[in-house]
């Protein structure tokens, strides 16, 4: 994936552009922040000048003084609440808008896509580097172009003053900033050119850490005691990213020497013109003052502006990495679906392959999903059953051949039309950090309340929502929420499985949700699950073929390849692969029987086959 770069006009037009639509608002706050902080630059510039100037002419300092200093701690104090204003609005943009963008992108845009390592890794460095932290570039660009202004203003109004004195100090000194914005550019170019190597150790970095943190490594952790090895890759990759922060020091540190002796070179011919002005009185003691004040400042108005230049780069570097991510093309398509009724699913010559690998998981299947038809999938690990479901579900595109829904080809419909028609309840599945209400609603803006708690009953979690402080308005995790609730392995599949029940949708798709239940269990659930499905067309994945027994048709997947199909009694009277798998299974149910070697070897020699 290709990564987009845009200027720093570019980007800050795009920046911009994003808080006109999120808070235009801001852009009265910046420039009122601005002219405050303007004034209190001037102010405290002129104060010691004015004072002198009454201090030599005899007059009473006391008025003066205390006006001045009123003056400057009303516009501190308005500066103050502007600056906080101003902070949390750059924080705003940087989480509530960006960070949004970004988060909403990844969960919309299309599975197979998100999927793609490449994509994977411009959404973390989006993440990372565009939202990470207060420096990172969504709200770097803010708070830098305000100090940009500032300054910039400040050198403008003190910088005409200064030429009326001597043209010459401006003019070295104009040239002492440019010198130090371009020994900055040096900094800027060698971060750049770098960024690719120390960003994906930034992100190695950050998954270490979550992996560090996850509630489910923590028993592994201590039982086998993973510090040390954990603690050696983390300590690799930071002496790894700390090579690059030394070169940066490196190249810094050369370009503070070379701008240190400009600016000393331009101190003494202005301390020399000061003095020899002071000694011929060709200038007052209020013009040395101002003059030297200014000087003073101008070394930190100039400074700065450097400073937030170089940071709005780096900043613009950051959006860059927003950019190459939000503006990933996605699929359009608006094809509408006719009949949602009476659906008819159908593979033909369907094969995939993944990223990246060598050989087909999936090779040409041709079958069909009648409508109200319920169908199993069902084979070893690996045969492709799960990648079967993602295509009927559209997360992925066939490589070879094509899936239709009532004749026409599926990726032409409208994704989100699409994935309305179905109701699945995957292996992998977490709570939300939301009610369970929510958890179990999911999409739906109203909740039936009292279906959705018959459906719970039905599942089998009647009793544990009985239990709960707030009934199903109890929040799930304790990721977010004090006063969360953590549930069981099999209770999260159960509610799964309520999820899928509650969506209501014509097709119901089970990839194997009960594996955490026993094999009892699964079954009771799989038939419960059935009647509550009612007519509507059913997939269902599992390991234990007991568990599917009830359905209208048995898929038997081999290495990617179909290879047998029918009821549970015609398989079983077929005496092949599924009749093999089934006696071996059914054995380890029985208390005294041992496993049936024969079937074993049945099943090997077919698989050889």
């Amino acid at each position: 994936m290709k990564e987009k770069k845009y200027t720093l006009l570019q980007n800050m037009k795009y920046y911009f552009t994003e808080v006109k639509r999120y808070r235009p608002i801001m852009f009265l706050m910046m420039a009122v922040s601005i002219l405050i902080s303007v004034a209190i630059i001037i102010v405290t510039t002129l104060i010691p000048t004015v004072l002198i100037s009454l201090l030599t002419d005899g007059k009473a300092i006391a008025m003066p003084i205390l006006l001045l200093s009123l003056g400057v701690a009303i516009l501190s104090y308005n500066k103050l609440m502007m600056a906080q204003r101003s902070f949390m609005s750059g924080v705003g943009v940087r989480i509530v808008r960006f960070s949004v963008l970004i988060i909403s992108k990844f969960l919309s845009m299309d599975y197979e896509q998100a999927e793609i390592e490449s994509i994977h890794k411009a959404y973390m460095r989006s993440l990372e580097n565009g939202t990470g932290n207060n420096s990172c570039g969504t709200e770097a660009m803010y708070t830098q172009s305000e100090r940009l202004i500032v300054n910039t203003l400040s050198l403008i109004v003190f910088g005409a003053l200064l030429t009326q004195f001597n043209p010459l100090a401006f003019l070295l000194t104009l040239a002492v900033g440019i010198l130090n914005a371009y020994l900055l550019t040096f900094k800027r170019q060698y971060r750049e050119k770098t960024k690719p190597q120390w960003s994906v150790i930034d992100s190695k970095r950050h998954i270490l850490k979550r992996d560090a943190i996850k509630h489910e490594n923590g028993k592994d952790a201590r039982i086998y005691n993973v510090q040390k090895v954990y603690m050696e890759r983390v300590d690799s990759l930071t002496e790894s990213r700390l090579s690059y922060i030394r070169k940066e020091a490196s190249i810094d540190m050369k370009n503070r020497m070379l701008s240190d002796t400009a600016i000393l070179i331009r101190d003494l011919f202005v301390f020399i013109y000061l003095i020899n002005g002071a000694l011929s009185g060709a200038i007052s003691i209020a013009t040395f003052t101002l003059f030297f004040t200014m000087m003073t400042s101008f070394n930190v108005w100039i400074q700065e502006i450097v400073d937030a230049f170089h940071l709005l780069n780096i900043a613009s570097q950051d959006i860059n990495d927003v950019r190459t991510y939000l503006e990933i093309p996605e699929a359009s398509n608006t094809h509408p679906i006719s009949n949602a009724e009476d659906i008819t699913i159908q593979f033909h010559n369907v094969s995939y392959r993944y990223p990246n690998a060598s050989h087909d998981t999936l090779a040409n299947l041709n079958f069909t999903l009648n409508p109200k038809e319920s169908i199993a999938l069902v084979g070893v690990n690996g045969a492709g059953k799960s990648t079967i479901v993602k295509l009927i579900l559209g997360l992925i595109k066939p490589t070879t051949g094509t899936i239709t829904l009532n004749g026409e080809d599926i990726t032409q419909f409208e994704r989100k039309a699409y994935f309305d028609l179905f109701a699945p309840a995957f292996q992998e599945n977490d709570l939300w950090a939301l009610t369970l209400q929510q958890n179990v609603s999911m999409s739906k803006q109203d909740s039936d309340t009292s279906r959705m708690h018959e459906i719970l009953v039905r599942v089998g979690l009647g009793d544990v929502v009985d239990t709960l402080p707030k009934g199903i308005l109890t929040n799930m995790t304790t990721n977010i929420h004090l006063d969360g609730t953590s549930l069981s392995g099999g209770q999260i599949q159960k509610l799964m499985l309520a999820r899928a029940l509650y969506k209501d949708a014509p097709i119901m798709v089970l990839d194997e949700p009960t594996a955490a239940l026993d094999a009892i269990a699964e079954q009771n659930m799989y038939e419960q699950y059935q009647k509550l499905a009612g007519e509507k067309s059913s997939i269902f994945i599992s390991h234990r073929l007991s568990s599917t027994r009830f359905c209208d048709r048995i898929l038997f997947l081999e290495n990617g390849v179909i290879v047998e199909e029918g009821t549970h009694s015609e398989l079983l009277k077929a005496k092949g692969y599924y009749a093999d798998m089934f006696a071996i299974q059914s054995q380890y149910y029985q208390k005294e029987d041992s496993i049936d070697e024969e079937s074993i070897s049945n099943l090997s020699a077919h698989s050889e086959a």
